[in-house]
């Protein structure tokens, strides 16, 4: 007889910073990451000076927060977050779990 989940905690995580909490009312979109250091997930973002482009807040105007994406390639110095160049997904509207 096969076993059951048996490699879950008796408390699982509620949630990981810019995991969807719920897609009900939600929007995404896609923009080209300008930062060096990238952007981490969760993390809010403003426009780019390139045309499809997105950095990290700092005085512009919020665009979104970066959403959870296990696509991403992984970076040791940055496995949490979109590297640079590489087109992310940013939520515009909607609920995330954030830290």
């Amino acid at each position: 007889m096969a076993t059951y989940q048996t490699t879950y905690g008796a408390a699982p995580a509620k949630g990981l910073a810019g995991q969807i909490a719920s897609e009900e009312k939600c929007n995404k979109v896609s923009r080209t990451v300008e930062t060096a250091a990238g952007i981490k997930f969760g993390a809010p973002a403003q426009r780019g000076a390139g045309n499809h482009g997105v950095a990290i807040l700092t005085t512009g105007d919020f665009l979104g927060l970066a959403v959870l994406n296990p696509a991403v390639p992984p970076s040791a110095s940055n496995p949490d977050a979109y590297p640079q160049y590489f087109t992310g997904a940013f939520m515009t509207m909607g609920t995330m779990y954030v830290t």
